[in-house]
């Protein structure tokens, strides 16, 4: 994933210690993901191993041929699903209202999901705007994050651990009747449905979690009960990250660390597998979105504890700086008609991150949801929780 913290591992900087000497302008960016101590630990060491005739390590290396094997299954959303433990907390929230203050968001319709990780777990909740309320989505059992709603909001992709290791799942609008869509032996992640609804695009590790990752794709049809295959979006060294599908269905955008120092925004064609970087330097560029019409991108972009958002118009290559915050800023999403973003920001509180909202244009984003939990990874429909009721009670008869 795109880095949320400056730290790293010192085995991390020790593999690229050869290349510092011809890589100093570009260090600073490194350092949004490293402390300035380890950095300076890496140099005093690997001098010590330079001199001691520690050979160059390769900075990139390439793909193993062998690829994450995954079930051929469909969604099967309309089939009993496999049994599940009971999805209620392990720790109970009596009361949303004290644990989430909602601002000002008159005027705007549907559900916005979100995380929150709570006494250390991580659980699903979402935000009716219609309604003006917050509510339970799966809390369990395990770990769930990382929500996508389906385009016509009557399900939504997410990952958890429940069954073990991390793999992607999809339930109902809801919450209920979740079912497991991946079996592979590192962790999948980043779930986020096409705009077409025929694909979920995710992330699948190789080897140790943190490591070589690239994007895949769960075929699911024209919807979420036809059978599917998986197939392989990007077959790249280094470390593929929350993949986007543009809205013609054409590409598929991503975070790579591919070219250290730190974190760039690429594209890959879906069909001719071509990859072109539309983001990259001496900054970190990283967690990007499409609009709605597929003529933006909205990203996060910085160093150390200054990561800002910002939109980059895809035919003239222009960029504008949409936020500047005191500290970071991540998880931007494209609210369903294009006209305002949605992201989470640090509120003066490290790694504790509350949800705003801001319209391209503005000079100040305002609150939507605050918590002393922090709030991640963003999915909005225009789906209306009413509609979604009332079409249930029809098909239910």
């Amino acid at each position: 994933m795109c880095p949320n913290s400056s730290t790293c591992s010192l085995k991390t900087l020790m593999t690229k210690r050869p290349l510092l000497g011809s890589a100093l302008p570009f260090i600073l960016r490194d350092l949004s993901l490293c402390g300035l101590a380890i950095v300076l630990s890496c140099l005093a060491v690997g001098s010590a191993a330079d001199s001691a005739g520690a050979q160059p390590q390769q900075l990139l290396t390439p793909m193993p041929p062998a690829q994450p094997t995954l079930p051929r299954a469909g969604l099967h959303l309309d089939a009993t699903p496999k049994p599940l433990a009971e999805s209620r907390p392990a720790v109970s929230l009596a009361d949303l209202s004290s644990a989430f203050q909602i601002g000002t968001i008159t005027g705007l319709s549907g559900n916005l999901l979100f995380g929150a990780t709570i006494e250390g777990t991580d659980r699903i909740f979402v935000l009716d705007f219609d309604a003006r309320r917050i509510r339970r989505v799966l809390e369990g059992p395990g770990n769930s994050s990382y929500p996508s709603w389906s385009p016509d909001g009557r399900h939504f992709a997410f990952v958890s651990d429940r069954d073990g290791n991390r793999e992607i799942y999809a339930a109902e609008w809801d919450g209920r009747s979740p079912v497991r869509l991946t079996t592979n032996p590192g962790n999948d992640e980043n779930p986020s449905w096409s705009k077409d609804g025929s694909k979920i695009a995710f992330v699948s590790e190789v080897g140790k979690p943190g490591g070589e990752a690239n994007v895949l794709a769960i075929n699911v049809g024209d919807s979420p009960g036809a059978g599917s295959s998986i197939s392989t979006l990007t077959k790249l060294s280094g470390r593929q990250t929350v993949p986007k599908i543009s809205p013609d269905g054409k590409m598929v955008s991503y975070s790579t660390n591919r070219f250290w120092p730190g974190w760039d925004v690429c594209t890959s064609s879906i069909h001719t597998k071509q990859e072109k970087c539309l983001l990259s330097g001496a900054q970190t560029y990283c967690r990007q979105d499409y609009s709605p019409d597929g003529r933006n991108i909205v990203f996060s972009f910085g160093a150390f504890d200054a990561i800002d958002l910002g939109i980059l118009e895809l035919d003239s290559g222009k960029r504008t700086t949409l936020t500047s915050m005191p500290r970071r800023e991540y998880d931007a999403i494209w609210s369903p008609d294009g006209k305002l973003i949605a992201f989470t920001a640090e509120d003066g509180r490290t790694d504790i991150y509350n949800v705003y909202l801001i319209a391209p244009g503005e000079k100040a984003a305002r609150p939507v949801i605050s918590s002393a939990y922090s709030l991640r990874f963003l999915s909005w429909t225009k789906a209306r929780t009413l509609e979604l009721e009332a079409e249930r009670q029809r098909e239910e008869g």
